[in-house]
């Protein structure tokens, strides 16, 4: 899940790299434009694709060198919520934030055959899922949110995965974290601090990725439509 490499010796390439991950890895803009415009880049991942169940969670800064000169691009940070549990810690508000762009960005890139949606929460922030068409849909794999601060419900399975389900769980400080997790800290605004499941990915003060409640629930209205 972390930043691009060092561009080193090959700032073309390193160019390259970086708007290839933003073309892939769907970021606020790229996940709003494909719910309102629809088109062949709509739930266009299934199992085989190798971003399948992916989302950017954050976007850091690296340097591109190129004729002495040093140009800082954002790049995405990206995690994978279908393959292990996440974990979403910090500020009330921003944290809500987070987890809507990451079920949104899921939403917009895998469709209801293969992809179930559940919620576990009686926060209205969280209310829009109940009417995307991936909730209570018969997908092969299925992403359970879990909003534990809320109290809703705290009886996490203790692997946070069982078989073709994946958990997304709001959770406080104070809570128990798992490793096999990933652990995202939405510290403030401008801040997001991720540990990565296998214990290698570290990203620290990447700017978190979020939608306001008003453009959550627009995108959700254009999706339920179709």
């Amino acid at each position: 899940p972390g930043p691009l490499g060092r561009a080193g010796g090959h700032p073309d390439r390193a160019a390259e790299l970086v708007d290839q991950r933003r073309r892939l890895h769907a970021g606020p803009d790229e996940v709003s434009h494909r719910i309102e415009g629809g088109g062949p880049l709509l739930w266009d991942r299934e199992p085989g694709h190798p971003l399948f169940g992916t989302a950017v969670v954050a976007m850091t800064d690296v340097a591109v060198r190129d004729r002495g000169l040093a140009i800082r691009t954002p790049v995405p940070v990206s995690i994978d919520l279908l393959g292990s549990p996440t974990m979403l810690v910090g500020d009330r508000s921003l944290q809500l934030a987070v987890a809507r762009h990451l079920i949104l960005s899921l939403a917009a890139t895998i469709g209801p055959d293969e992809l179930s949606l559940e919620v576990r929460s009686g926060a209205e922030d969280l209310r829009f899922v109940d009417r995307l068409p991936h909730t209570g849909a018969a997908g092969t794999h299925r992403l359970v949110i879990v909003d534990r601060p809320a109290g809703h419900d705290r009886r996490v399975p203790p692997g946070l995965h069982d078989g073709d389900t994946s958990f997304l769980v709001l959770t406080g400080a104070n809570d128990a974290l798992p490793t096999n997790a990933d652990v995202v800290s939405v510290i403030d605004e401008a801040t997001v601090n991720l540990i990565g499941a296998e214990g290698t990915g570290h990203v620290e003060g990447a700017t978190p990725v979020g939608y306001a409640p008003s453009m959550a629930a627009e995108l959700v209205r254009s999706l339920a439509v179709r």
